[in-house]
């Protein structure tokens, strides 16, 4: 998504990400054809305007590459009617409208992955961007304590992990598009 934008605004890669993030959407039809983003007045040193309808339907068509990647992976890997849902995580899936277009690719119901701790409880921020690394460190908690490498009485690695993510993790104001 990114490379693409980045060719479209004739821009960095990094400055394709930004725009991404702050004003991507996965649904050009929910954006009025009107809608610009005017880069100057978001802080960035280029003077370009663009159409926000162009940027989503750009990253409209990368989604569904990537969705129908994911598709066929499911496809390959279990029976088609053993998955009823599908958990989104990762700063991609806080595109607006990207859940719904999963769910319209997959032929599934979406969800966003929100970090939790244990039993369920979530860690004081909903970003979806660390659900997957905080799966991943939990697995690597219960495995070195499985092994006996971890003491679970001592300060808990729960609790450093918490301390650490929320540190971290912050959500980004969504910036909103011009109309003129």
């Amino acid at each position: 998504i990114d490379n693409d934008l980045a060719v479209y605004l004739n821009e960095s890669l990094h400055m394709a990400e930004e725009v991404k993030n702050k004003f991507g959407c996965a649904l050009p039809q929910v954006i009025k054809y009107n809608e610009v983003i005017n880069l100057r007045e978001r802080g960035y040193s280029s003077t370009k305007m663009v159409a926000a309808r162009e940027v989503a339907s750009i990253i409209k068509k990368r989604a569904q590459e990537m969705l129908f990647s994911v598709d066929e992976e499911i496809g390959k890997a279990l029976p088609q009617n053993l998955i009823s849902k599908v958990i989104l995580c990762g700063g991609a899936s806080k595109i607006q409208g990207l859940p719904e277009l999963a769910e319209i690719v997959l032929g599934r119901s979406v969800e966003l992955g929100v970090p939790c701790i244990a039993n369920g409880t979530k860690m004081g921020f909903t970003d979806p961007s660390c659900a997957a690394l905080i799966g991943t460190l939990k697995i690597l908690r219960n495995k070195l304590m499985s092994a006996g490498l971890l003491d679970p009485a001592a300060m808990t690695f729960t609790q450093r992990l918490k301390s650490w993510a929320e540190a971290l993790v912050s959500a980004p104001a969504t910036e909103e598009r011009t109309t003129s």
